[in-house]
């Protein structure tokens, strides 16, 4: 009877880079040798001759089982492994650090992604590191990188924010220009204040050291008056025109005064000024850059308020259109001093008020200082006789 294949090897041979040890299991064969001798389980000279031989009576004393046969036997597919050993195929953590990474570099939102993927990244480094070859481990550290990046843009982009405000401005008050030495403020003559234009201040603007000394009128819509500037100085942004809406006025000014002069400032407030031009002051903004202020020195304030632009409209009488509904002449005249473009609005009501009938807009554009214009505002809806129109708004803007 011929020797079975599983019976052909013996312990030590080599077979597709595994050896067969004494235990009967195959082992890689870098792995090192068992030591010379008597060894339990491997075969004498004797019963090795008679293997060899071919008798069948004499078997080895032990048989490999499937599960340890080398590669090669019939009806078997893949190398053997050995025991308890399996080659890593993926690493979940490293891929989830990667993705979380990504997040956080291009939205880092409350910098959850970021934490989450330098955790992540940290698990998927250290089962990495128990694998050959090191699965994710590429994808863990670029998953980290991109959680720094983005946490780091994060927290400046969150300190850029909080410091723009117009609280974290704390301007340097040292000025440039004086106002005149030995001069009582609260003395002065305030019809010796000139108002100026839009021109003339857009002059002294770019310029103040060039006018320090001059007495102007104008106006100022508070921007900042707290701790950072004191009880004596606030920030404005003024303009040589009272405004009629918030954001009108352009010029970034530091006023400051005796502070009970400024008692009754707040922030928001519209006032007219009565200042002396003291020159400009530097100071460092949150961005990091540098922006010069012009300085005005305060004699008095009043506050005036947002200007009522109804007066600028004047209501015409009402006709009945042919085929429904009313036309209402209106007639705007342009205060400003600069050109600018009027929208009004127009209600119709009952007599005593309580009934709104319908409502109309005009629009009249590209007025020129003092220019006057007629237009007209449609009502699509037929009104009674008797009723009654009412301005509702009129805003304008210098476009």
């Amino acid at each position: 009877m011929t020797d079975s294949p599983q019976n052909s090897y013996r312990v030590g041979d080599v077979v597709n880079g595994w050896r067969l040890a004494p235990d009967g299991t195959w082992v890689p064969a870098s792995s090192p040798p068992p030591p010379p001798g008597l060894i339990q389980g491997v075969p004498t000279s004797t019963e090795a001759m008679n293997h060899d031989a071919g008798h069948a009576g004499a078997a080895w004393p032990y048989a490999p089982s499937a599960t340890t046969e080398p590669y090669g036997w019939t009806g078997q597919s893949a190398a053997p492994s050995p025991s308890g050993w399996t080659a890593p195929t993926k690493n979940t953590p490293a891929t989830l650090s990667l993705t979380a990474g990504i997040i956080a570099a291009l939205a880092n939102l409350f910098f959850l992604p970021g934490i989450a993927a330098i955790v992540l990244g940290i698990v998927g480094l250290r089962r990495a590191s128990r694998s050959t070859p090191a699965v994710g481990r590429t994808r863990s550290i670029l998953g980290i990188v991109l959680a720094v990046v983005g946490t780091v843009s994060g927290v400046l982009l969150l300190v850029a924010i909080l410091d723009d405000s117009p609280d974290a401005a704390s301007p340097d008050r040292t000025t440039v220009g004086t106002s005149p030495e030995g001069e009582s403020m609260q003395d002065m003559d305030l019809s010796s204040f000139t108002a100026v234009d839009e021109a003339a201040w857009a002059q002294i603007a770019k310029d103040p050291e060039g006018y320090v000394g001059d007495k102007i009128v104008l106006y100022a819509e508070v921007t900042q008056f707290d701790a950072a500037t004191g009880s004596d100085s606030f920030r404005a942004s003024t303009g040589a025109e009272q405004p009629s809406t918030s954001f009108e006025l352009d010029v970034n000014t530091l006023l400051s005064g005796d502070s009970s002069v400024l008692t009754d400032v707040t922030v928001g407030d519209v006032l007219k000024v009565h200042a002396i031009v003291e020159g400009a002051t530097t100071y460092d903004t949150v961005m990091g850059g540098g922006m010069t202020a012009p300085v005005l020195k305060v004699a008095a304030v009043e506050g005036v308020g947002f200007k009522d632009l109804s007066g600028d409209v004047a209501l015409g009488a009402p006709v009945a259109q042919e085929y429904g509904g009313v036309a209402l002449a209106l007639t705007v005249t342009n205060s400003s001093t600069v050109q600018m473009t009027y929208s009004v609005e127009v209600v119709a009501e009952s007599p005593d008020g309580t009934v709104q009938l319908g409502t109309a807009s005009a629009y009249a554009e590209n007025l020129g200082p003092s220019q006057s214009a007629a237009v007209t505002a449609d009502f699509y809806e037929d009104l009674p006789p008797d009723a009654v129109f009412r301005i509702a708004s009129v805003d304008r803007f210098d476009y």
